[in-house]
């Protein structure tokens, strides 16, 4: 690849960018040992030819810093952990200096800058070099870097005793509390579950997708790559992961139906008994039962008999949440709309008992069930109806509800 025509060499002289190879060494990356010739009980590292470069030789490592990770020749993490440990310690060291009983500075602001400072630091390349420890079905004994969890461990309680100016006998988890960081193992083990999730929702373009999806259809028995052990660790292989997009705000954006959130909610139920719109629609959702459903009404003004109402079933509540539910519930009221005779061009009052639901219409954040609240808002936007979404207090006796005891399809019928 370096001296080759039209290699790295060639390269660098065609582009005035010239390496040096002095400078260059070569690392050896294998688990395969071979016996002692001296104690055949004992085994050693592999003999490697050396590698020569323009008549240079280059120079042999065993590990290596490439990224601001260290390498080493038995991609065991080792060093890479010292290392962190070692640069915690020296970051608390200088940390503590400023935690004066008289002229330091405050424990709030102590917290902030090792939460914002050190702890990063620490965790930088985290879903490459550590292994969060523990134990296998199966096994005695715990597995990944348990050692350097407790030097980790060891280098937080440092923090929090200059925070809180605590004794020393005092318990650790009883100062990781009042001082409001997570326990070191949970704060690695969420760096590395972050890590693993954004690795698996990585788009279909980005260089790692092909191999981040290959490690999730199989991985190997022995020799485990991080990708392979993070995904494996927190069981995120068959998991279905839901797709959140950053949250973009259309300026040009006419928004065709009213929204109403009344101040209190005798207000709310007094202006539905005032409401003199064509139509009325009522959604709502609940979790029974260990699943999330939801269910829509419609009526025609002037008549206590429904007109027809939808209801749909999400999944268990393990995977979905009620707020799912509201907006699948205002999916199927728009649906009644638009299926029920003579509602174009005349008014309709969609009711919901979900404030943040229809806050969150106009412009739907980079939250769970982004992509509902997005449908929703525009199927309500290309109604031929005018739409006007308003709020209700739930769990109140609302007219129309206590009619519908008798035609509604689910339970619970009450506002």
């Amino acid at each position: 690849m370096i001296t080759k025509e039209d290699g790295g060499l060639q390269w660098s002289r065609d582009h005035n960018s010239k390496f040096k190879v002095s400078k260059s060494v070569v690392l050896h990356a294998t688990w395969r040992m071979q016996a002692d010739p001296d104690d055949p009980a004992k085994r050693i590292r592999l003999d490697r030819p050396p590698l020569l470069i323009e008549g240079q030789r280059i120079q042999e490592v065993q590990s290596f810093k490439y990224l601001g990770i260290q390498v080493d020749a038995l991609l065991n993490w080792k060093e890479q952990a010292q290392r962190a440990a070692a640069n915690a310690t020296k970051w608390i060291l200088q940390f503590r200096r400023l935690t004066r009983p008289a002229t330091g500075v405050s424990g709030k602001l102590m917290r902030q800058l090792y939460l914002a400072v050190a702890l990063p630091k620490v965790m930088y390349g985290i879903d490459v070099w550590y292994s969060p420890p523990h134990k296998p079905v199966g096994a005695t004994k715990n597995t990944g870097l348990v050692g350097t969890l407790r030097s980790l461990q060891k280098t937080q309680c440092m923090v929090t005793l200059a925070i809180t100016g605590s004794l020393r006998t005092t318990p650790t988890d009883l100062l990781d509390v009042h001082t409001g960081v997570l326990p070191m193992d949970l704060a690695l083990s969420q760096a590395c579950h972050r890590a693993a999730v954004r690795m698996r929702m990585l788009p279909v373009t980005h260089p790692l997708h092909q191999m981040i999806e290959q490690a999730r259809r199989s991985s190997p028995r022995k020799h485990l790559s991080p990708v392979d052990s993070l995904l494996a660790r927190f069981n995120l292989k068959k998991v279905k992961m839901e797709t959140i997009v950053p949250a973009i705000e259309n300026l040009h954006q006419v928004l065709r139906y009213k929204t109403s959130i009344p101040t209190t909610r005798e207000t709310s139920i007094k202006e539905e008994d005032l409401d003199k719109s064509d139509f009325k629609v009522f959604s709502d959702s609940s979790g029974q039962e260990g699943g999330v459903g939801a269910a829509a009404v419609i009526y025609r003004r002037g008549s206590s008999q429904p007109l027809g109402h939808l209801k749909a079933f999400l999944g268990p509540l393990t995977r979905h949440n009620t707020y799912e539910g509201e907006a699948v519930g205002g999916l199927l009221g728009c649906h009644l709309i638009q299926i029920t005779l003579g509602t174009s061009f005349k008014t309709v009052s969609l009711y919901i008992d979900n404030q943040a639901l229809i806050k969150a219409m106009p412009r739907p954040g980079a939250s769970s069930g982004q992509h509902l609240v997005q449908a929703f808002a525009d199927l309500v936007n290309n109604q031929t109806a005018k739409v006007t979404i308003r709020w209700i207090s739930s769990h109140s006796d609302v007219t129309h509800r206590r009619v519908g005891k008798r035609g509604c399809p689910w339970e619970g019928q009450q506002a």
